[in-house]
């Protein structure tokens, strides 16, 4: 059941974000310096962050919202958004972190979500996207770039894998994996204040989200029954991989290609639907 949120009321804001053209009338609402936002927005977003997210898991979020504003969550995150509809009702949110290590740039991207009515209409990929275009524009294209995600969602893995490659998709669901993967997925979990529960061989932290149980109301299905099964069998109900994925601008780049590629021909057939 979709919730009928009202309209965000940026006026009201003190920190007003930049807006972005998504898809299908949506727009990413940005804000690139999150640290600079006042008391009173923090509290409408937050405030946000929970209906919109317990739309999204169909789990109750408050919990969770609650830990990660007790940890200065918008003092931490290098660029947040929100996404609206064209009436401005939010209707999902993501946001990332720079962070490096052992000369190791990369990039974690923090939670995400979108509500059930807006899934599978590429929303999330498209703002991922043109988050990666902004990190990577104006760089070597040949720089080495991580891109890292806390997840227990086998949409996401399938997705990367059939874009970059298997063999820059971490972690490796059968056979340990490479020690600069290892360091980075290390950093994420200590950051985290989760590095007792990483198993370095497999990327596993158990009990990721027990701050919010069952963070996923259905479990996600990527279609490819191995990959399911896996994920289903090897992740108890609260635990997830540190995801990692490496390349180089080049690599990324062709990810947002086809990113953009997609959304062009879905434009193209709604619109030639409509003769």
């Amino acid at each position: 059941m979709t919730l009928l949120r009202p309209p965000l009321a940026l006026e009201t804001m003190d920190v007003r974000p930049a807006q972005h053209s998504i898809v299908r009338g949506c727009r990413a609402l940005i804000w690139s310096k999150p640290s600079a936002l006042s008391a009173s927005d923090r509290r409408t977003l937050f405030d946000t962050l929970v209906s919109v997210s317990t739309e999204a898991f169909g789990a109750d979020s408050t919990r969770f919202w609650d830990y990660r504003e007790s940890r200065g969550f918008f003092d931490q995150i290098s660029t947040f958004a929100l996404v609206v509809d064209p009436d401005y009702r939010v209707i999902g949110w993501s946001g990332f972190h720079r962070r490096s290590i052992d000369g190791h740039s990369y990039t974690y991207f923090d939670s995400s979500g979108i509500i059930p009515s807006y899934q599978g209409k590429g929303i999330l990929s498209r703002l991922s996207s043109r988050f990666m275009a902004g990190e990577i524009l104006g760089r070597n294209p040949l720089y080495r770039r991580h891109l890292v995600f806390r997840t227990r969602n086998p949409v996401l893995y399938l997705g990367f894998t059939g874009v970059v490659g298997a063999k820059r998709t971490y972690p490796k669901l059968n056979g340990a994996q490479p020690d600069r993967v290892v360091s980075i997925a290390s950093d994420v979990a200590a950051w985290l204040e989760q590095l007792d529960l990483l198993d370095p061989v497999t990327l596993k932290i158990k009990n990721a989200y027990a701050v919010i149980p069952g963070m996923y109301g259905e479990e996600p299905l990527s279609g490819n029954k191995e990959l399911d099964e896996h994920f289903a069998t090897q992740l108890g109900p609260d635990d997830a991989y540190v995801m990692v994925i490496e390349g180089n601008s080049l690599v990324l780049l062709n990810y947002i290609i086809k990113t953009a590629v997609r959304g062009l021909v879905a434009k193209v057939r709604k619109s030639s639907n409509r003769r």
